[in-house]
Parts: C-alpha cells; sequence; structure tokens
C-alpha cells in the first residue's frame, strides 16, 4: 500500500484509501441515525400486515410516504392497511390521493370505491362510480357500478350497469353473465338467473363454478343447455 511519510515519523494512507474510509464512516453515521432505506421500509410493513400487525405496518407505510409521496401503490397498499382496521376514511384519504395520481390504476379504483362503502359515503361512492362509466365506460366500470349501486339498495341503476356491461363484452367473457345472474337470484327470479348461467356456459363450457350452481337448480348442463349470450355478435 502506497504512503506518503509525514516529517513528524507518521504515515498518511493514500487518497483511495481515505475515500474509502470516508465513505464508510458516513454510512456508519446515517446507520446510527435511524434513518431506514426505503426499501426496509416497505419490506417491514408487509411483513407486519402478513402478522396482522396493521398499526405497525401503517407507521412504516406513513414514514416511507412522507419521503416518497408520489408511490402509488404503497399509498394504495396503506389504505388497504387502513381498510383492514375498519378505518375506511382514512383510507379514503390515502386512496383519493392515489388516485389523483394514477387515475387509471384499476386496484386503487376498486380499493376507493370499497373504502367510499364502508365509510358510508354512499352519494361519494355513486357520484365517482357513475363518473367513470360516463368518461371511460369500460365493462369494468359498469360491472362496478352495478355491483355497488346493488349494495345500496339501487336496484334499477344496478339492472342497467350490469346490461350496459354485458353490451360492452359482446358476450366474449363471463363476467357480466354471471354478475347478472347473482343480481337476479338476488331478487328471486329463477328463469333469469338460470338463462344468464346459461349464456355463461355458452363462453365456458368447462366452468366449474356456472357448472356447479346450474347442478344446484337442477338443470342438467350440457351442449343443449348452453345458451348463445344475447350480447353476442
Amino acid at each position: 500500500m502506497p504512503r506518503i511519510a509525514l516529517t513528524n515519523g507518521s504515515r498518511l494512507t493514500s487518497p483511495l484509501i481515505l475515500a474509502s474510509l470516508t465513505a464508510l464512516a458516513v454510512s456508519a453515521s446515517i446507520g446510527c441515525s435511524g434513518v431506514r432505506p426505503l426499501h426496509v421500509v416497505h419490506d417491514h410493513a408487509l411483513q407486519e400486515v402478513k402478522a396482522g400487525n396493521y398499526l405497525v405496518a401503517a407507521a412504516d407505510y406513513e414514514e416511507y410516504l412522507e419521503r416518497k409521496p408520489d408511490e402509488v401503490n404503497v399509498r394504495y397498499e396503506l389504505g388497504q392497511t387502513y381498510l383492514a382496521m375498519k378505518e375506511p376514511v382514512k383510507a379514503r384519504q390515502q386512496l383519493a390521493v392515489a388516485y389523483d395520481i394514477d387515475p387509471t390504476n384499476e386496484n386503487v379504483i376498486d380499493a376507493r370505491a370499497e373504502a367510499h362503502y364502508q365509510a358510508k359515503e354512499y352519494q361519494q361512492l355513486s357520484e365517482f362510480l357513475r363518473r367513470l362509466s360516463s368518461e371511460r365506460g369500460t365493462v369494468r366500470d359498469f360491472l362496478r357500478l352495478g355491483d355497488y349501486a346493488g349494495r345500496m339498495g339501487n336496484a334499477d341503476e344496478a339492472a342497467l350497469a350490469l346490461k350496459n356491461a354485458a353490451v360492452l363484452d359482446e358476450g366474449q367473457t363471463v363476467a357480466p353473465q354471471i354478475a347478472l345472474a347473482d343480481f337476479y337470484k338476488l331478487h328471486n327470479d329463477r328463469a333469469n338467473q338460470v338463462r344468464r348461467l346459461r349464456m355463461a356456459l355458452f363462453i365456458e363450457p368447462k366452468n366449474k363454478p356456472v357448472l356447479s350452481r346450474l347442478l344446484a337448480m337442477g338443470e342438467i348442463p350440457g351442449p343443449s343447455l348452453a345458451l348463445r349470450p344475447e350480447e353476442a355478435r
């Protein structure tokens, strides 16, 4: 190792070694200050959520967001944590911010809707879901609107939203058909429930939940039972 002799007989290490020692000293100083790297904070929060220690997890998430407030997924996880803590207003506050940052994030939209519902903010929820259905108008938007409209007791709006979802889907997937079957089951409309399940069977002949429901209702699944969706083109 190169050395530089000093007049008093001591020796000084090379500039490269001094730089390394300085970096180590800075790292040690940060470690001693108690400031955890963000990935450590996040990992700890996830572990605490799995353990059911939601209060500790929430504190971790809040620490993370104080330092990096635009991290949508972390804010979403904090919202979910507040929902698990039965704190829907706090959850909605976090999820509304996450939505403002990324209004295309479907997980955030789903969680925000649930937070509004659990907080009994029914007017805000209805306005939020109607706006999404009007401005974007996807199958998922109308399914979500139909679900919550039904849960809030608005049967007419629920039926219309679910039928709009089925029309947009054009008989391509089972989700709108099953959602309509669930709606008709809730309203004791056996004929329409079976009809929608038959349409779901047409789309996915091997769908086990659909087959089980039809069997439980006394129907015998098979090619002759499948019914082409009325929305199919």
